[in-house]
């Protein structure tokens, strides 16, 4: 049989018996920037926001639980790693295992921890909480009880450079709450644009200096939050900052 014949039959056999959840995850190197919202409990995909390629799943998403939905779904297809370390950057702890365990706004981080998708959750609230001590305290002890009573790996923190250092936190997701910036609810926080540009720098500067991997990045928008003005804004210039590092 001719050589030639013999190594196209032997490749076309590996490629018929590969199986679908091997080839589904194989990642490719360049993600666009995705837009999503929640409706109906669920996600609709709203389109690309960037089709520059980033390396890392890349989402803007409109409300909290959609964030739980989103992770779910990427680890499920093999998307992003299971169990990486959660980030979060927000004046909120969005974690309740006191009411219903259905998702909602306020309780994704409880359902992450239900459903045992991370590893570790770090929660860094933003400089201006310190001039809200009450608030503060209470973002501790929702913190303490999560570790104490459900053993939820659960951490806060009052600084990005808290972090540990990237080798021993894995792969990282990590979710921006765009009102980590600039907030109109409790605790309210209206900055100016060049204080937001200069926390935008010091958080790719500290990730860069740990040597954290981003597996994923998600930009949380939560409209009712965020001063209007400031949320393209704080989008535009954190998309002109990572291009910058490229």
């Amino acid at each position: 049989m001719n050589k030639k014949f013999i190594c196209i039959f032997t490749v076309l056999i590996i490629f018929i018996s590969c199986p679908f959840s091997y080839a589904r995850r194989v990642r490719v190197v360049n993600y666009p920037l995705v837009r999503y919202r929640v409706l109906d409990r669920g996600l609709s995909y709203s389109g690309y926001v960037s089709n520059k390629g980033y390396p890392f799943q890349f989402a803007i998403i409109d409300y909290p639980e959609g964030i739980a939905i989103w992770l779910k779904q990427k680890i499920h297809w093999g998307f992003v790693s299971s169990n990486p370390t959660l980030v979060v950057l927000s004046p909120y702890l969005d974690y309740n295992r006191y009411g219903t365990s259905r998702l909602s706004n306020t309780n994704w981080l409880s359902y992450i921890c239900e459903n045992s998708l991370v590893d570790k959750i770090y929660v860094v609230f933003p400089k201006y909480v310190e001039q809200y001590p009450d608030w503060k305290n209470n973002l501790q002890r929702m913190a303490n009880e999560a570790r104490g009573i459900y053993s939820d790996p659960l951490y806060l923190l009052e600084r990005l450079s808290e972090l540990p250092r990237g080798d021993e936190l894995g792969k990282v997701v990590l979710v921006i709450d765009l009102s980590f910036f600039s907030n109109r609810k409790s605790p309210t926080y209206k900055p100016e644009l060049g204080e937001i540009v200069f926390q935008l720098n010091s958080i790719i500067y500290i990730l860069k200096d740990k040597g954290i991997e981003l597996e994923a990045l998600v930009i949380l928008e939560f409209p009712e939050f965020t001063y209007k003005e400031h949320i393209r804004l704080i989008e535009e210039q954190f998309l002109e900052l990572l291009r910058d590092e490229d």
